[in-house]
Parts: structure tokens; C-alpha cells; sequence
């Protein structure tokens, strides 16, 4: 279970940064189609 709880944490901050990556992807992208 040590592991689990080992893995949890840069998973949780990989997906993070994944999450605010594409945010900042979709909202640079909209901002040149003129949305």
C-alpha cells in the first residue's frame, strides 16, 4: 500500500499539469480564432 500512496503524488501532480497545460493550450488557440 507504501507504494500506492508513493505513486499517488506525482501522478496527481502530472495530471495537474497535463490539466493546465491543455487550459492554456485551448485558451491560446480560441484567443487566435477570435472566440
Amino acid at each position: 500500500a507504501e507504494y500506492v500512496k508513493f505513486l499517488s503524488e506525482p501522478g496527481k501532480l502530472a495530471s495537474l499539469m497535463l490539466a493546465v497545460g491543455m487550459l492554456g493550450f485551448l485558451g491560446k488557440y480560441f484567443e487566435e480564432r477570435g472566440w
